[in-house]
């Protein structure tokens, strides 16, 4: 007998079954969160006050248990639909490193590479905060934290630090720069403190986060940033293909000619 059946037969009404399984179904939900955020790692930088954290995101572990009440909510939440966040750390895979390939160049390649993309970006912006004036400031203790984060997730040679490490600051500055286009568009609204107080990354106190709005909306930092805007309209070959890459270009020009039986590509 089953245990709905079971429910019906101690005289309890359909609505109260179906209530009390939702409550069971978000308490399974929430055991498994805070259970995972727990075994995720703090990063902490012993020449700051501040802390890093990295909190692991289950986006795949409560799919199942979730199912259900996302289909009975759907018409509902349709309307009021929110644009998609970033991306955040997901832990599905752990105790399985990703092996990615590299080209010659020792670039990441393949679909595995759009994995360590994603990861990285989702590293930095969870743990490194945006306050931090430039990447070559990062501490060495956080540099080694962080690429012992990657190494768990990835197969990854020491020799391609260098490397990981540059594509990490990469995302700091286009994280930066994402925030700096949202604070611009955000101070120009009626509701500018509440919006932009809600808009405050998890890493950042308040008054972190009210200094960065500060430098970002002030006259010396916009000199630069018309300057630099400026230099890239003088670019003769501007860079168009988003995330993908000249090297996932390539890797994709190889695999085609390779099916067609052309030469190499070179």
């Amino acid at each position: 007998m089953t245990r709905r059946r079971k429910i019906f037969d101690s005289g309890e009404s359909s609505k109260s079954a179906e209530k009390r399984a939702k409550k069971q179904r978000e308490a399974t939900i929430a055991a498994v969160l805070n259970e995972e955020r727990g075994a995720g790692v703090r990063i902490s930088d012993e020449n700051s006050n501040s802390s890093l954290n990295e909190s692991p995101i289950i986006e795949e572990a409560s799919n199942d248990n979730t199912r259900t009440m996302k289909e009975s909510s759907k018409n509902t939440q349709k309307k009021n639909r929110k644009p998609r966040g970033p991306n955040k750390i997901s832990q599905d895979d752990r105790g399985k490193a990703i092996e990615v390939n590299f080209n010659e160049r020792d670039q990441p390649i393949g679909k595995e590479s759009i994995k360590l993309a994603t990861y990285l970006g989702a590293l930095v912006r969870e743990n490194v905060p945006v306050t931090l004036e430039h990447w070559s400031k990062l501490s060495n203790y956080v540099e080694e934290t962080l690429w012992t984060c990657v190494r768990q997730k990835f197969k990854l040679a020491e020799s391609q630090r260098k490397m990981i490490v540059q594509k990490m600051g990469k995302h700091l500055r286009d994280y930066k720069s994402l925030l700096t286009k949202l604070i611009r568009d955000l101070s120009q609204g009626d509701d500018a403190p509440t919006e932009l107080a809600i808009a405050k990354p998890r890493n950042l106190t308040s008054n972190e986060w009210a200094a960065f709005i500060k430098g970002r909306l002030s006259s010396e930092f916009n000199g630069r940033s018309k300057i630099f805007k400026e230099m890239r309209k003088k670019q003769y070959l501007p860079h168009t293909m988003s995330r993908k890459g000249y090297a996932h270009l390539e890797d994709d020009m190889r695999k085609k000619a390779a099916a067609n039986g052309d030469k190499e590509v070179t």
